[in-house]
């Protein structure tokens, strides 16, 4: 949801609670839904319109409504479809959190009582384990200072799904989140730095990207925030003209003796700001012996892919390309084909990438269906993602405005299956050639 829409809905709340603020026979109720391929949901009270559009990952504040019997209604946003129900006695003076659960497939509103969380003038911290995709799993919490060692027992022991615990009178500060599958030191997930100065639930959802399968809502005041995990992914590619190289990360030596057009596949790594620099390998790094350098800003929960580009006799010219990946396809039923050029061949430069079924002999007029065309296509270009139907292509790099010669080898034929991301990087200073890379997520 939108930061204006969220805006409107926390007014709109604002103007329920202040409804009746005299009336002291209501109870406080707020909404999350937490079903992850829900669609967006109409909130009903009793047969009347009470919140719109609250997509997966919303939070809303409290509403006020009339206590005792209550039929509280998920209906599919901008319909009369009933989602889910929820019929519950609410007690006058008492808060609740309406939480919509599981799949759409069985879609739920679990609710739960806060009222001593609420009214206790303390910070009190309630955790919920709702991701569906991790349902068979106890999961230990750790709640942290920052950057502390896990210690020898969870904050938060075994905690099963749909169930929740409370951690009372935590003191106002940042913390670290952590979580791991029950008697486990593996950390399947990591907040991060998060601060906590008010009461909040934080709910385990199933993750929208990266690498954790989950991800924190942390609930508090009139919104959700979306806390992904604190990591990214990265994948390296040497394209760096026939040298073995060595990699280094924040000035550290991170990977040693890659070969020319080895990939490294995809490598977690910290998010924020990550200094990378390719030098020869077995040199040690200087501002002498750097190829190429830059410092690349790696959001939580984003994949990349960094390709070092160029040739060791023209280190003015070589770079690295710094691309953002797709791991899951927008349209499950097309495939996607991106591709970046990364040679430094100059009857490379300034081409164009062909992409066709059947015989492309004619540029005027083509024998073939031409599915697409990108001009001026040069070393640090890519072409984005290419959306096609599932079915076998020839690709294509020529000089601009002709079909011959094909520059680049080893793209005759290139499959394309329902559901896939490629990437295809063009290398080499002399005769270029094509390394293909899989993007999506297994």
């Amino acid at each position: 949801m939108s930061l204006l829409k969220k805006l409107t809905l926390a007014a709109s709340i604002a103007g329920l609670v202040a409804c009746g603020a005299d009336d002291d026979s209501d109870a406080y109720v707020r909404i999350l839904h937490a079903s992850p391929d829900a669609p967006a949901v109409d909130v009903y009270v009793n047969g009347e319109l009470q919140l719109s559009d609250v997509a997966y990952q919303d939070g809303t504040g409290y509403m006020k409504v009339s206590d005792g019997n209550a039929n509280i209604e998920l209906r599919v946003a901008g319909t009369d479809t009933v989602a889910a129900s929820l019929a519950e006695s609410l007690s006058s003076d008492t808060y609740y959190a309406a939480v919509a659960v599981n799949e759409v497939a069985s879609l739920d509103i679990a609710i739960i009582e806060e009222t001593d969380t609420v009214t206790d003038n303390d910070v009190d911290v309630r955790v919920l384990h709702a991701a569906p995709g991790a349902s068979s799993v106890n999961v230990d919490v750790y709640v942290t200072d920052v950057d502390a060692e896990l210690g020898a027992s969870a904050s938060v022991d075994a905690l099963s799904y749909l169930n929740d615990q409370v951690l009372n009178d935590v003191a106002e500060g940042n913390y670290q989140v952590r979580l791991t599958a029950d008697g486990s030191t593996d950390v399947i997930y990591d907040s991060g730095s998060v601060n906590v100065a008010e009461d909040a639930l934080i709910v385990a959802v199933n993750s929208e990207k990266g690498r954790s399968p989950v991800s924190l809502l942390v609930w508090a005041g009139p919104s959700a925030t979306t806390v992904l995990d604190n990591t990214s992914e990265l994948r390296i590619v040497h394209a760096l003209d026939s040298q073995d190289v060595d990699i280094y990360t924040n000035a550290e030596l991170y990977l040693e003796d890659v070969s020319y057009k080895d990939e490294t596949g995809y490598l977690v790594v910290p998010a924020g700001s990550l200094p990378v620099s390719v030098t020869a390998a077995n040199v040690a790094l200087s501002d002498d012996t750097t190829l190429a350098s830059s410092a690349l800003n790696l959001e939580r929960g984003e994949s990349y892919t960094v390709v070092a580009s160029g040739s060791s006799d023209d280190t003015d010219n070589a770079r690295l390309i710094f691309v953002t990946d797709q791991r899951v396809a927008e349209d499950a039923e097309l495939g996607y084909v991106r591709l970046i050029h990364a040679s430094t061949d100059t009857n490379a430069a300034n081409a164009q990438v062909l992409i066709y079924t059947g015989a492309y002999e004619d540029i005027e007029n083509p024998s073939a269906e031409e599915d697409f065309t990108f001009q001026g296509f040069s070393q640090g270009d890519d072409t984005d993602y290419i959306e096609r139907a599932p079915e076998t292509y020839e690709i294509d790099m020529t000089a601009t405005g002709t079909t011959t010669p094909d520059l680049v080898t080893g793209l005759d034929a290139t499959a394309v299956a329902a559901g896939d991301l490629h990437t295809i990087v063009v290398v080499g200073k002399s005769g270029p050639e094509a390394i293909k890379l899989t993007d999506q997520r297994r």
